[in-house]
């Protein structure tokens, strides 16, 4: 690859971002798809368990909490597909503020979403910290009523979870 300027480079992106008929881009949160389909990417649901234990922190009386789930509290698998047929619907809303760009205002904001669908994924632990089942409970709990992902404010994104099975894992030096 040979490198370009950067005038170059801005010009193709700002061609890139205009639309057909010259009003600009719209600000849309859309699920991420790969061959098998739609899904909710692990980081997602690790930075949703990072702002519960932000919130939570002294409440469950761990210094740290937020980092302690960064670096010892892993979610599986990479990409937690939407079940096979889940229905996905787009909402539009004012924003509550207005952006200006490319010469317009642009004041809405849109992001699909999915009702009634059932995410499966693993949540592990690492054995020696203090995440135990029960601060994890604690951390879901927070997060289903305060809701996951854009539109929190207008009552989007919460969630009911159930724990279908808990193992102790042993760490082996």
């Amino acid at each position: 690859d040979t490198m370009r300027p950067m005038s170059e480079l801005a010009e193709e992106v700002a061609e890139a971002t205009v639309t057909t008929d010259g009003s600009p881009p719209q600000a849309k949160a859309v699920f991420r798809q790969d061959a098998k389909g739609p899904y909710v990417h692990d980081n997602q649901i690790k930075g949703h368990l990072r702002d519960a234990a932000d919130a939570l922190s002294r409440t469950v009386g761990i210094w740290g909490l937020k980092q302690l789930v960064n670096t010892a509290l892993f979610v599986r698998p990479h990409h937690i597909h939407l079940p096979t047929g889940a229905r996905i619907d787009t909402e539009r809303w004012p924003t509550h503020f207005d952006i200006y760009a490319h010469g317009r205002v642009s004041s809405f904001r849109e992001a699909e979403y999915v009702t009634g669908a059932t995410l499966r994924f693993r949540l592990y632990a690492l054995a020696r910290s203090k995440l135990t089942p029960q601060v994890v409970e604690d951390l879901l709990n927070y997060g289903s009523g305060r809701g996951m992902g854009g539109g929190r404010g207008r009552g989007y994104g919460q969630y009911d979870f159930s724990v279908t099975r808990q193992e102790e894992r042993v760490s082996r030096l």
